[in-house]
Order: C-alpha cells, then structure tokens, then sequence
C-alpha cells in the first residue's frame, strides 16, 4: 500500500500543512491573482520582483533574498523572462541576457502507460457514488471517498540493474481519460500503470514569446531516448503478467486497454507512444549544478535562491512529493544558518 498526505479525508496539501499554520505571523504576507513578471536586479545581486496585481503593476524589494519557489514549469520561465538562460534562445526572444545558464534544460517526469481490465465484481465505477459512500464521507470522512485512487502499487526490476525501473499503480476503477475520472464509463474495472521510474528523456522549457502572461513552451521529450520506450514495453509486458495471475481469477473479465494482450513488442511500443502520458513530476529544470550551487543559490548572481522540484538533478525513482517537500525544509534551513 502507498502511503499518502491525507487528513481528515482530504489531501494535505504543503498550503494546509505549512502554510496556513503560519498564515497568523506578522512577517508574513500572503498575495494571491498576482502575476510575477519579471525579477530585479542591481548588477549581479537580486533585489526584488516586478509583477502585476489587478491591473497594476508593482515592485516588491528584497532586503535580503529572493526565494524563487514557482515549481519546474514556472521557475525557470521567470528566470528566462527576467535574462538567465541560455543566449541565444533569449535573444531570439527579444530579451537582453543578463546570465547564462542551461536554465529550462533538463525536464523530467515519469511516464506512466495505463492498462486496464474489465471487472465481474463491483470497483469504484459503481460503487464510488452510491449513498453509502456518500453518507460516509460526510458524516466521518470515512470510505471510497477519502481514499486516493492509486490505492496500492510497487517496484519492480524488468532488467538487470541495481534499482526499479517500474513502478507500478493500482486503481480499483477505471476510465478512458485516466485523467478524468470525473468521467468514467458506468462499467466495472481496474487499472494497472507501470509507470518509468528513471527516464533517460530530457525535454526543455523555453519562452514561447517574451510577455509573461504568455505561458511557456513545453516540451516534456517523453520516451525520446529510445531505453524508456523499450523499458515501458517491458513493464507492460509484466503489467499484463499480473493482471493474467490467479488473485485475479475471480475479477477479471475482457482487456479494456488496449482490447487485447498484444504479443509482440513493436506492437506494444506502438501502443505505449500513443497511450503514453504524464504523472505530473515535472523537475530537473533549474539542476543543482549547472544552475544552483548545493545551498541552492543560482550560480553567478546573488541574493537569489531556487527551492522547489526544478533543482533536482535527476528525478526521483518514485512520487516526488515528499522529495520536494524534503528539499524546501532543507532550504529553510539553509536561509536560517
């Protein structure tokens, strides 16, 4: 069973967790509808942040630090607005650099291929609505509804190495979106996901046009090494093992996705492109190294720290909540030594 961030029925968020406890201090303020446009500087030093607040635009000054904590997509596109990047993608942008570095290089995440059955028994398809799980959830916060869908899952080594390279989820209900569940089909059955757990892929984030209010271009590169794709292929191949195993005898009925065990691995790579999707780990965008130093200052300028996902240098082999969540203590830490 996966261990979760929950509470009270609910997922306990880093803003229910931290934030919120804090809210009281008098040496915090909390803005929100506001959009960071661009950071400050006085020659190599950090000073501040421009942004724009119901139609105005402000300057907030730092007296000590700037703390860029935007995530792996919005850290970097503030830094590539604000003039460090790389050159010549800044330029084609219209923006004078200010400092080069590889920032937006690098992006991770896990690529996760969903596989699913048909059930005889009854799984959260028709049983996740029903007024006995409702009536429990509402009067204890109890049942179905207080509990994350990816409900159990594990590791596992489809090649020789020291490590997983699968991780696997597993849902007692399913959809065609997986990412929607809102939407499912009113028919019972599971998924099983094996997800990769060290991609050798890096996709970029870059500036799709020079105003912030422009998101940014994405590009995650997923299963572009061609390891990860012949890696998925494998963990769908012991995905499908599973799912053919005897606990199952009594549940399972036709293959939902795809609609039939493929057999051989050009098929099954082909089914793994076009089902491939994300976890939603995006990280790796603002590494410790080539873009911060292990204090977590971004390298040649000062006064300007990143602390969140983007400065891992390589994702992490599973969920990369607690990782992230680990990595903002530690830089904490760091602002009061």
């Amino acid at each position: 069973m996966f261990r979760f961030h929950v509470r009270g029925g609910r997922r306990l968020s880093t803003a229910r967790a931290y934030l919120r406890p804090a809210m009281r201090r008098p040496n915090l303020i909390v803005r929100t509808g506001v959009q960071a446009r661009e950071l400050l500087f006085e020659g190599r030093r950090c000073v501040g942040v421009r942004l724009r607040r119901g139609g105005r635009e402000e300057t907030v000054r730092a007296r000590r630090e700037v703390i860029l904590a935007a995530g792996a997509i919005g850290s970097p596109h503030l830094l590539l607005l604000s003039g460090v990047g790389p050159e010549a993608h800044l330029r084609a942008m219209g923006i004078t650099p200010r400092h080069a570095l590889p920032v937006g290089e690098g992006l991770q995440d896990h690529p996760i291929v969903h596989l699913a059955d048909g059930s005889r028994r009854p799984t959260l398809n028709t049983t996740v609505e029903t007024p006995a799980t409702l009536l429990r959830y509402l009067t204890r916060r109890r049942g179905l509804l207080a509990w994350p869908l990816p409900s159990a899952g594990g590791f596992a080594k489809t090649a020789p190495g020291p490590r997983p390279d699968i991780q696997f989820h597993f849902v007692p209900g399913w959809a065609h979106d997986p990412h929607d569940f809102a939407g499912r089909p009113r028919e019972d059955g599971y998924i099983l996901a094996p997800t990769l757990c060290k991609p050798r892929s890096r996709g970029r984030v870059r500036l799709a046009s020079p105003f912030a209010e422009e998101p940014p271009a994405i590009d995650p590169a997923l299963l572009e090494a061609p390891e990860d794709a012949a890696t998925l292929v494998r963990g769908v191949r012991l995905a499908w093992r599973i799912l053919d195993a005897g606990a199952f005898e009594g549940w399972r009925s036709a293959p939902l996705r795809p609609a039939e065990r493929l057999e051989d691995d050009a098929a099954i790579e082909d089914f793994v492109r076009r089902a491939c999707g994300t976890t939603y780990h995006p990280s790796c965008t603002c590494p410790i190294g080539p873009v911060v130093d292990p204090e977590l200052r971004v390298r040649g300028l000062q006064g300007l720290r990143v602390i969140d996902a983007s400065v891992m240098p390589a994702v992490t082999t599973a969920n990369t909540n607690l990782p992230t969540i680990l990595i903002a203590e530690r830089g904490a830490d760091r602002l009061r030594a």
